[in-house]
């Protein structure tokens, strides 16, 4: 004897739901690594960029300097918005996990 299950359309957009909401993590997923290879790119930069001064130079190492700086001041905001993209990943995460519950509370109340 068979039976239909008149939850099936709560079903399908829970499923539909917890679709969206794996989507959003392979996309929040994408941008955190692409934030953190932008920042370590950085960092390999800035590690490049030592100054050697001659004792004539003092100019010259002194925006040699200050370039320095700015460029490590630009690889601090890209590891800022590369802790920012992880925490998106973790809040896309919860949102997936919290979807998929509610799909298996549907799924349980068919049994």
């Amino acid at each position: 004897m068979s039976r239909r299950f008149r939850l099936a359309t709560v079903l399908r957009a829970r499923r539909a739901q917890e679709n969206a909401a794996k989507a959003e993590v392979v996309r929040a997923r994408s941008e955190a690594v692409t934030t953190a290879e932008h920042a370590q790119r950085l960092d390999r930069e800035l590690d490049v960029r030592v100054v050697h001064p001659l004792p004539s130079e003092a100019a010259a190492f002194t925006a040699a300097m200050a370039a320095r700086s700015a460029f490590a001041a630009q690889l601090a905001v890209a590891e800022d918005l590369a802790a920012q993209a992880r925490g998106r990943t973790q809040a896309r995460m919860t949102d997936w996990t919290a979807a998929s519950g509610r799909r298996r509370a549907v799924e349980r109340l068919g049994e």
